[in-house]
């Protein structure tokens, strides 16, 4: 988190995001008529360890940088 800004100084958004790097294997589930279904488990096994952060936050919105990410 970046305690001294509030909002993207380019277009007022209010969140931002960092990009992480992680590994895993997982399932998605889809139904044969081509209706949604769940899928909320797939990012469960996730693994965390040894995953690599991205060195800039971004806009959530507009995609620019925001600031570096200090690890």
């Amino acid at each position: 988190m970046h305690r001294d800004m509030k909002e993207c100084p380019h277009c007022g958004h209010d969140t931002y995001y960092i990009t992480s790097t992680v590994s895993s294997r997982s399932q998605f589930h889809a139904r044969y008529d081509g209706e949604d279904t769940e899928n909320g488990e797939m990012y469960e096994g996730l693994i965390h360890e040894n995953h690599k952060w991205a060195k800039w936050a971004k806009c959530s919105e507009c995609g620019k940088r925001l600031f570096r990410v200090e690890v």
